[in-house]
């Protein structure tokens, strides 16, 4: 490496490295991606997408242009990323369930409030709505600053002029690194009606703003409640505000029913139905007779037929209480400020503000430009004036040139006309000089007299340019306002659950009952309501006789858990198939363990197949809200593959596939949260694998099993090592014979599961106890999979 290279290298730790590129990382999120601007509102593809369309000219007068054009548009020219990206935001902009002024129209499917999605962008067209040509108006009058595109093959605005505040308006959510936003969408007119009252006073408080501006308007409706709450969330610029759909007790067609109408901003109206039917299917809202989404496509209709002698307000309550026709708005008012790069957390009034200020630089800029311009083409009037007043001079003058730049040159020296007069004069058509032109270029030069006296007071009068912001605010106002969709209810005990009905909780009493856990090997899972369980299956694994408000948690091979009450979890029949995990909370792993969390135990194991093994507390598991959750860290092509509930008086035995047998205290592992990884269970050698665990509570036998083969060993043959250990010779093994498992057992019978699906019972005493060293004696003609105590040995009856 030559001298001149080696100085341009820095000593640089990678700690110093990573914490600054991952800096740079965040501000590239917060700022090109994530975060609206204060002054229009938009994200950076939001604007792109806009400005694209106004450089196509697709405004609201002009034909529809498919969205896979304005698309490429954006990519190729402003914003290189994903094409499916671009085009959701754009579909988003024109869904008026998700925008409450939607900035793009629609021709074609561009998706439904029950999550349906757009239809491909080659199918479908696009134009800007009115209103989006509010915010680019004057774009190309100076009004705000440009910068290069990606490539710095053209320019792009930093921000558009928008004529009203779209970050009130039309609110926003995203997601950056660290922060993400959250903001409402509001009504037009009291948004604008605010910004005059803070225009025309700049002391105007919050709760003077707040008397304007009630809450959100949603653009799918609603209600709000509790005023000061929602003027506290305004305060602080963040905070829940509750919302809930409009929903009627009514009589159709002779019978009892609830009509929804309206939903809470941003819930899917497939899967709200989806949930009430689940509810009534699982018996935690009794009432309902029949639900039926009868929604057209420009109203909401979903009935809800009520069972005779049912009361409608206590089911209505469930419904509020259950799913998300009671909902809350987490409201975070995160936005950019200081020119687009500072994010900050600003209230109701701090947001106006930013807006008024914004336009109060754009009406300003503006003026400097037109200003220019009127001087640009008085200074060109007065010099045709002057021509037309001496016209036989300037003709014989440059009839007597002979270049176009020698008349130039005699028009400025003799006449005294500037460099720009003489240009134009020499550009001047024969037509200009009869009587009517005449007179026209002489009106002119008084209009633009006049526009320049305008502008000039606009520019060096404050309250002149407060006068011209306002009025453009009435304007857009009195072109877009309408009315508010979101009512605000004054009332303080509507919306609180508890308040609403007096019985509620003898209501969720009554849907308290008994039940029975039924559990079968391949953790087979049934919960069985006021049933008698006469017939007790032959693969019965475990029955318990609890309460629904048991939970029930699950784990899979791929460390996914989840965790639910029982009560959640529907009604099943004994000769039915039982509850599918897997499909009914989309995992995407086998199901390797099931039990109720509500039983004395202090820690879950867990062994993978890789020998790695990991303890996690019952509190933390209790604790998980949000599931399903990974419940441990994985490598490639790791599996779990065994778990285990345990106490401090267990014993834990790992089976190594080549017969070895390590035992150890649960104490001697350290117990670790949900995300970390496990550490090594025993130590194999080259090619041997772990078979299995399973814990020793006294038990005096130990019985191990193969393919076909299997054999007793007693406790007291074995010791307590540690974890990590080698172990001990469990059994000896036929040449390509594999260790497949084991279980701890007193004396009496276990059941085989062979390979055919045939469950096989044997007796204890028809097992051969032998020494540590022996081999394993024939005990099946099949090949075993799986083994397991009947459940009549279990004190559970």
């Amino acid at each position: 490496m030559s001298e001149k290279n080696k100085a341009k290298i820095l000593p640089q730790t990678i700690e110093e490295e990573i914490t600054q590129s991952y800096i740079d990382y965040s501000m590239s999120v917060i700022v090109s991606r994530a975060l609206p601007d204060v002054r229009d509102g938009l994200k950076p593809v939001l604007r792109r997408i806009l400005y694209a369309m106004y450089d196509l000219k697709l405004f609201h007068n002009a034909s529809f242009k498919k969205s896979a054009a304005v698309v490429g548009e954006v990519l190729g020219k402003y914003h290189p990323h994903g094409d499916s990206s671009v085009y959701e935001a754009m579909v988003r902009m024109t869904q008026d369930f998700s925008l409450r002024y939607p900035l793009v129209e629609g021709q074609g499917n561009f998706g439904s409030i029950d999550g349906d999605g757009a239809a491909a962008m080659r199918y479908t067209e696009a134009r800007l709505t009115k209103i989006a040509s509010e915010m680019l108006q004057d774009l190309e009058m100076e009004t705000v600053d440009w910068r290069d595109n990606y490539d710095n093959s053209r320019q792009e605005p930093i921000v558009l002029p928008s004529k009203f505040p779209n970050h009130l308006c039309n609110g926003t959510m995203g997601i950056a690194v660290g922060m993400a936003t959250n903001m409402a969408p509001h009504n037009l007119n009291e948004v604008i009606d605010s910004s005059l009252l803070l225009i025309q006073n700049p002391d105007t408080s919050i709760d003077e703003i707040m008397k304007i501006i009630k809450g959100p308007d949603f653009p799918t409706g609603g209600y709000i409640y509790d005023s000061e709450s929602i003027k506290e969330v305004y305060k602080k610029g963040k905070g829940g505000i509750k919302c809930r759909g409009k929903a009627e007790i009514t009589e159709i067609d002779g019978k009892k029913s609830i009509l929804i109408s309206q939903l809470p901003y941003q819930v899917n109206k497939a899967n709200l139905v989806s949930k009430i039917g689940e509810l009534v299917n699982q018996k935690k809202i009794e009432g309902i007779t029949d639900i039926t989404d009868e929604s057209g496509k420009e109203k909401i209709k979903i009935v809800i037929t009520i069972k005779k002698g049912s009361n409608p307000n206590d089911v209505l309550t469930l419904i509020y209480k259950y799913t998300d026709l009671q909902t809350n708005f987490n409201l975070n008012n995160v936005i950019l400020i200081e020119k687009g790069i500072q994010p900050h957390t600003l209230n109701i009034k701090e947001l106006l503000e930013e807006f008024v200020s914004f336009r109060r630089e754009v009406v300003y800029r503006r003026s400097i430009f037109l200003l220019n311009k009127a001087k640009d083409r008085l200074h060109i009037l007065l010099g045709l004036q002057k021509a037309i007043d001496i016209l036989d001079e300037v003709i014989a003058t440059i009839r007597g040139s002979q270049t176009r730049q020698d008349a130039k040159n005699e028009l400025m020296k003799k006449y005294e006309f500037t460099d720009s007069q003489a240009e134009y004069i020499l550009m001047l058509r024969l037509q200009t000089l009869v009587g009517l032109e005449i007179e026209k270029i002489l009106n002119e030069i008084d209009d633009k007299r006049s526009l320049i006296e305008y502008l000039e007071n606009i520019i060096n009068n404050p309250k002149k340019l407060d006068e011209v912001v306002s009025e453009e605010l009435v304007y857009v106002k009195n072109e877009y306002g309408d009315k508010r969709r979101t009512i605000l209810s004054e009332s303080l005990e509507v919306y609180q659950l508890e308040d609403s009905v007096k019985n509620l909780k003898r209501l969720e009493e009554l849907q308290k009952e008994d039940i029975i856990l039924w559990m079968g090997d391949d953790f087979e899972t049934k919960i069985l309501y006021q049933k008698r369980l006469n017939i007790i299956p032959e693969n019965t694994i475990s029955i318990k006789y609890i309460h629904n408000q048991y939970k029930i948690f699950a784990i899979t091979d791929k460390g996914e858990l989840i965790i639910r009450r029982i009560k959640d979890m529907g009604v099943y029949n004994i000769k039915n198939p039982g509850i599918n995990f897997k499909k009914q909370f989309k995992l995407k792993g086998e199901i390797v363990f099931v039990d109720i969390i509500d039983e004395d135990f202090d820690h879950i194991v867990m062994l993978t197949n890789k020998n790695n093994i990991k303890k996690v507390s019952k509190k933390v598991v209790d604790k998980l809200k949000k599931t399903p959750t990974k419940i441990m860290h994985l490598a490639d092509n790791e599996n779990i593959c065994k778990v285990c509930k345990t106490s401090e008086k267990d014993n834990i035995l790992i089976l190594s596939d080549s017969g070895i047998i390590l035992m150890f205290n649960e104490s001697n592992i350290r117990a670790s949260g949900k995300v970390s990884g496990g550490v090594k269970a025993m130590s194999l050698e080259e090619n041997e694998k772990v078979a299995d665990m399973f814990l020793n509570s006294g038990e005096p036998f130990m019985f191990l099993y193969s393919q076909n083969a299997g054999k007793l060993i007693s406790l007291e043959d074995m010791k307590i090592q540690k974890r990590g250990q080698r172990g001990l010779i469990g059994t000896k093994l036929s040449k390509g014979e594999k260790l497949l498992g084991g279980i701890s057992i007193d004396e009496g019978a276990v059941t085989l599961k062979l390979k055919t699906g045939k469950l096989v019972e044997i007796h204890s005493n028809n097992i051969k106890l032998k020494e540590r060293d022996k081999k394993m004696s024939k005990i099946s003609e099949k090949e075993i999979i799986s083994i397991f105590r009947p459940w009549k040995e279990n004190n559970e009856q």
